[in-house]
């Protein structure tokens, strides 16, 4: 079995078919914060707060593939910390895949990634207590 509230992003926590894409785009709850935007869809599949991710840097915001690179790494990164804690403070006890899709631009700065990426988390939990 998985282990939920390791600090480890395996390729069975990654969201990877086309399918599952399209099903969150479709019918996925979202919200923007800044630089980031959250979809999020409720699943039937998975365990009980196992939460699965897909980030998204678009090419036409980020033209060079480098860059595209490291956000999407500093991402997978700040996610990885952050992972058990939103699970623990939002009381999420349900599966739930999730694409975070990065609007920002080239010259990102990390500093104001983190930032948006903390006030995107809190935002998220706010709005998962209130459902």
């Amino acid at each position: 079995m998985r282990d939920l509230y390791s600090h480890k992003f395996s390729s069975s926590f990654r969201i990877k078919s086309k399918r599952e894409f399209e099903s969150v785009f479709r019918s996925g709850k979202r919200v923007k914060v800044g630089l980031l935007t959250l979809l999020w869809l409720e699943s039937e599949l998975g365990s009980p707060g196992e939460i699965r991710v897909a980030f998204v840097v678009p090419k036409r915001r980020v033209r060079k593939a480098v860059y595209r690179n490291r956000i999407r790494r500093l991402l997978r990164e700040m996610w990885r910390r952050w992972n058990k804690c939103m699970i623990i403070q939002a009381n999420i006890d349900m599966s739930l895949k999730t694409i975070i899709i990065y609007t920002g631009h080239d010259n990102m700065d990390k500093s104001e990634l983190h930032k948006a990426f903390l006030d995107l988390m809190h935002k998220f939990v706010i709005l998962w207590r209130g459902q």
